[in-house]
């Protein structure tokens, strides 16, 4: 730009220098002339440098952020804050009665916090939690098979509506072949406005002819209507349609056979022409029944499928609580319930530390709330809190959580009922390095799937609030394609739990989808961080 203003003011200077030579000279025109084309000039290439450096506008995309799934479901996927507690000893209890099966550690012994140092007779608990198990899964594939059901229902209506449709024109093409092959036999002009019939109708004349001519009307109408339906058309009407145009038809043939067994004197006269006549009327009478018999079953093969269809979402849901889900619900109240009687069979440790009395051995039978074992640790500590019934659902003995992000611990006991007065559950954690916290302090404690679970039902994947967009007939999260723009999947939700979400179906622990999706949509291109 300053290199252009410098060439103008030199151009500029040098005509200036021109018009006023001589010294002293007075302006004549031309001199005024070339004054005003020399400052034209100047404001054009000023113009020109100033347009050529207009800058364009910088597009840009929006960043997005993803996670892996796994990482957002962690354990529970919530966080409490508890109180951190000393926990010098403790003593152990067998929950249960009946035999000691086996025992896992000895006097003096160093045992680490949840571990298992005893275990009774349980095979009866075993096999309750085994069938519990599979009743949930079975009400998981019920559940599964439910939505797999409308897909078929939906299938099934489709193929019954495609038949429909071609039954109505294979219908019609049987219908007109029999009037213009039979029945247009019987008159002498059977299209016109006068059909002329050749049998003399004893009085009936006018009315057949009548007949004839409403009957054009009426296969000209089945004929645009069967041409033009589709699957999206209203089939139901277009099959009472060509029922009611078949039985026209039908009706018009009874009429001529009634003509004919009353002609004894006109073209049709004659004993065996009359009955061969007749015959062939009947037998196209029964064509005509046969195929107002198929358009009737194509109807009730679309109600059918309807009704299919209708049931198969009243059991799955579309979307709602279905006796389905109920089911399911119940049979995983079921798994836990057996998961907490087969833990009453176990002899755990809330804390870490020394075994310093074993009062049990295999072999023996003991009481309930039978004295087990004493673990000794100086150091050991315990965080106390409260979560709420639902989350209660979600966590068991022997999970692992995190407190303040700076220790470790896993979860002792789980109260087996709402406390009245708080309206929640109570909950015992150990501490597996208690020097990292300080008695009398509250923490925050965090729940999160390291992979030590070991429950027979698998942890839910749970994920934020924010990653889930609502549509207008289903619920999607977004995944990264390879050229960098949104793909939306369909997912099933379940409960939520505070700011975030239970996904039934539709995820994976190892699928990576986007964070927040506010204000994204499919098809979006985006640059991704982490």
């Amino acid at each position: 730009m300053q290199s252009m203003l410098r060439v103008v003011l030199s151009v500029f200077k040098d005509l200036l220098a021109f018009i006023k030579q001589p010294f002293g000279m007075k302006w004549t025109r031309k001199r005024v002339i070339a004054a005003i084309l020399a400052v034209l000039v100047a404001g054009w290439f000023i113009s020109r440098g100033q347009s050529d450096e207009v800058v364009a506008p910088v597009e840009t995309t929006p960043e997005v952020k993803v996670s892996q799934v796994a990482n957002l479901s962690g354990g529970a996927g919530f966080a409490i804050t508890g109180s951190v507690e000393a926990l010098a000893e403790a003593q152990l209890k067998a929950e249960a009665g009946g035999r000691v099966t086996a025992v896992s550690t000895e006097i003096g012994k160093f045992v680490s916090a949840g571990q298992v140092i005893a275990t009774l007779d349980n095979a009866s608990e075993r096999a309750s939690l085994l069938g519990a198990q599979g009743a949930y899964e079975a009400a998981l594939a019920a559940n599964r098979q439910g939505a797999l059901g409308i897909t078929e229902a939906t299938t099934g209506l489709e193929t019954a509506k495609r038949n429909a449709v071609t039954g109505n024109a294979s219908g019609y093409n049987v219908v007109s072949g029999v009037v213009r092959t039979t029945v247009d036999s019987y008159f002498s002009n059977p299209t016109s406005a006068l059909p002329g019939l050749r049998i003399d109708g004893k009085g009936s004349t006018q009315t057949i002819n009548a007949a004839r001519v409403a009957l054009e009307g009426s296969l000209a109408k089945w004929q645009s209507e069967s041409t033009t339906l589709t699957t999206a058309g209203n089939i139901n009407s277009a099959l009472e349609n060509g029922r009611r145009y078949t039985r026209e038809v039908v009706s018009l043939i009874d009429s001529l056979v009634s003509a004919l067994e009353r002609d004894t004197d006109g073209g049709t006269s004659g004993d065996v022409a009359r009955a061969a006549n007749i015959a062939l009327l009947t037998g196209a009478r029964g064509t005509l029944l046969g195929i107002e018999s198929s358009l009737q079953g194509s109807l009730t093969a679309i109600t059918a499928a309807e009704d299919a269809k209708s049931r198969a979402e009243i059991t799955a849901g579309n979307g709602g609580p279905t006796a389905n889900s109920a089911a399911l619900t119940q049979a995983l109240g079921a798994v836990r319930a057996a998961q907490a009687q087969y833990e009453k069979t176990l002899v755990r440790t809330p804390i870490s530390g020394v075994v310093n009395a074993l009062y049990i051995k295999r072999g023996d039978f003991v009481a309930p709330q039978a004295d087990a074992a004493v673990i000794a640790n100086n150091n050991g500590k315990q965080v106390a809190g409260a979560i709420t019934e639902a989350d209660s659902q979600t966590i068991k003995i022997g999970d692992v959580v995190h407190f303040d992000d700076v220790a470790t611990g896993t979860v002792t006991a789980i109260a087996g009922a709402v406390d009245p007065k708080t309206g929640k559950v109570a909950i015992k954690m150990s501490v597996s390095n208690p020097e990292l916290l300080t008695t009398g302090t509250t923490v925050s404690v965090s729940f999160a799937d390291t992979g030590t679970n070991t429950s027979p039902v698998e942890t839910p994947i749970i994920i934020p609030l924010t990653a889930v967009k609502l549509m207008a007939d289903s619920a999607v999260v977004f995944t990264i394609n390879s050229e960098s723009k949104l793909e939306a999947r369909i997912i099933t939700l379940g409960r939520v739990l505070g700011d975030t979400i239970i996904v039934t179906e539709g995820l994976t622990k190892l699928d990576t989808i986007v964070v927040d999706v506010r204000g994204r949509k499919a098809g979006e291109t985006v640059t991704v961080t982490y």
